[in-house]
């Protein structure tokens, strides 16, 4: 348990005797106090100049109504003189709006007043509690991400023979410099990263190697992609169940019909109930039209940002591999008898092979079904990280300008497809857009004028809630325009019923993809946007702008 220093700023003597009470009962988690490295000021800039003399101190709790400094102040002359990084901060406030969105964010969180000691130190541990539970979580993910580094430039030294002029100290030195307590790298930044330490490796080593991008990136995803546990291991459940039916007949002299039919079909069943709970709530893509061309949108992709692929991306087309590749075997190993092979004692019972096949057979149809909803996760992702890519979206933007950037549009543009295989494709690439607004008016001009600009959207016009919910929900929606105008007498504006539609089915999975990726939007005037500026921030919702402009509406619908 660490002893650690800790300053306690508030203008309250009351709030300072009641803080230090709690700190020196020592129930708090990973932590001990003690009263002599107990330090009281009593405004910011007390705090300040004692922070200043004692560098030992790694916690300050702090009111934010002070004199001289208030806690906004001290947070962030902490920030600009680099003590942020080694102390944990820990407001206490009676209203927590006030505080700064940009101190906030250097704090470990917030503890509400008014407060007594017990009630103080059950919050004060459950944000220490918290914040140790991140901060071995990012160093065990730290750890992962240094280890494949590590092992990708091993790669990179086994396939050029580098390894004597690598300056290992420095390599520890650079990796630090990227990997620290104050600094998480995101999954998608981690190929940056060691884009970065690569080449000032090599400068510092006087390693005179071109590598090009498509080197660096075989090397890192060769190792990092090992390290996933993406597979969902349907062969492996397979051989597994075997393993322990043929366990449970060495143990017992009859077979017992339904516990051996569970002991072989049940965990592959579980697997299937798992994938249709990840991707049911996609709209289904026709597998058989779109899968052999995701490769080719994948590499285009690539070759304008490294970044597009992301962990989730790599375990939705693992997966996709994963029940091909099962969907032959299974198939095999049901037409060749196999199961009679792996446990001979089922040779004389008939009915009982039959069923199990016959599950096999249904279990295998079930994936392969599947595998139309991962398509249509896949197409969704990915086409979410393009968008969102500043280079690719530009790209969009300048070679697909008259139609809607889609993955049929595109591999016309690109010449993968003639026009034949391309209006298949079309007749399964679209989009459904539900808008709600009481002015007939408003609902009659935005769809004629969105379904001249973007052929490929579906879109539906509701004027009451009740059939606008009903409908969104049971239809996989891709995106949702509210009017900001619309009211009734329950909502007085479009802002007060997004909310209540976002909150009423944050758990939705049928709307997941839909609020995951914000494809929520708000019809304003000028004048609203501006006067609402802050609840739509706080929503995250994209505006369209009244009155109606068939490119305005466009560039937002499809580019947000």
């Amino acid at each position: 348990m660490e002893t650690i220093e800790v300053l306690i700023a508030d203008d309250s003597n009351l709030i300072l005797k009641i803080i230090t009470k709690a700190l020196l009962e020592n129930k708090i988690h990973h932590y001990r106090f003690e009263e002599s490295k107990i330090h009281l000021a009593r405004n910011g800039m007390e705090a300040f100049e004692m922070m200043g003399k004692n560098r030992n101190i790694s916690m300050l709790i702090s009111d934010i109504n002070m004199p001289f400094l208030n806690g906004d102040d001290l947070v962030e002359v902490l920030i600009d003189t680099n003590l942020h990084q080694k102390i944990l901060t820990i407001f206490i406030t009676a209203n927590e709006s006030i505080i700064n969105h940009s101190t906030k964010k250097h704090t470990i969180g917030t503890i509400q007043k008014p407060f007594n000691y017990q009630s103080f130190s059950e919050s004060l541990n459950e944000l220490l509690w918290k914040h140790h539970e991140d901060k071995t979580s990012k160093r065990k993910q730290q750890a992962k991400q240094i280890t494949h580094i590590i092992d990708a430039l091993k790669i990179l030294c086994k396939k050029h023979p580098i390894g004597e002029q690598i300056n290992e100290e420095h390599f520890r030195k650079l990796v630090d410099t990227y990997f620290n307590d104050t600094q998480v790298v995101e999954d998608e930044e981690i190929e940056f990263v060691f884009y970065s330490i690569i080449d000032e490796l090599f400068k510092s080593s006087n390693i005179d190697i071109q590598l090009n991008q498509n080197d660096l990136k075989c090397a890192l995803n060769s190792v990092s992609n090992t390290q996933h546990t993406f597979t969902l291991g349907l062969k492996e459940i397979i051989s597994s169940s075997i393993e322990s039916c043929q366990e449970l007949l060495s143990e017992k002299k009859e077979i017992q019909y339904q516990l051996i039919l569970n002991e072989l079909i049940t965990p592959l069943y579980d697997k299937v109930s798992i994938v249709r709970n990840r991707v049911i709530h996609y709209r289904p893509k026709r597998y058989a039209l779109m899968n052999p061309y995701l490769e080719h949108v994948l590499d285009f992709f690539e070759k304008i940002d490294y970044s597009i692929r992301d962990e989730h991306l790599s375990e939705l087309l693992a997966y996709k591999k994963d029940i091909e590749e099962f969907s032959l075997w299974m198939g095999n190993y049901c037409k060749e008898n196999r199961l009679v092979e792996d446990i001979p004692k089922l040779k004389n019972s008939a009915k009982l092979l039959q069923e199990v096949y016959e599950k096999y057979t249904t279990a295998t149809l079930n994936f392969n079904k599947m595998q139309n909803y991962i398509i249509g996760e896949i197409e969704q992702h990915l086409f979410y990280k393009a968008l969102t890519s500043k280079e690719i979206s530009s790209y969009l933007k300048k070679h697909l300008n008259d139609i809607t950037p889609n993955i049929s549009n595109l591999l016309l543009h690109l010449e993968k497809v003639d026009h034949h295989e391309h209006k298949k494709l079309a007749e399964n690439d679209f989009h459904y857009l539900a808008v709600l607004s009481t002015d007939i008016d408003f609902l009659t001009h935005f769809k004629e004028e969105y379904e001249q600009a973007c052929t490929n959207i579906k879109i539906f016009c509701f004027a009451k809630p009740a059939f606008f919910e009903d409908w969104v929900k049971s239809n996989k929606v891709d995106k949702i325009l509210i009017d900001y105008d619309f009211s009734t007498s329950i909502f007085n504006s479009g802002i007060v019923y997004l909310k209540y539609f976002l909150k009423q089915n944050s758990k939705n999975k049928a709307l997941k993809s839909l609020i995951k990726y914000n494809r929520y939007y708000i019809a304003a005037s000028h004048d609203a946007t501006a006067k609402e500026k802050d609840t739509l921030r706080t929503l995250d919702a994209h505006i369209i702008e009244k009155p109606l402009s068939k490119n305005s509406a466009k560039q937002v619908l499809v580019y947000s």
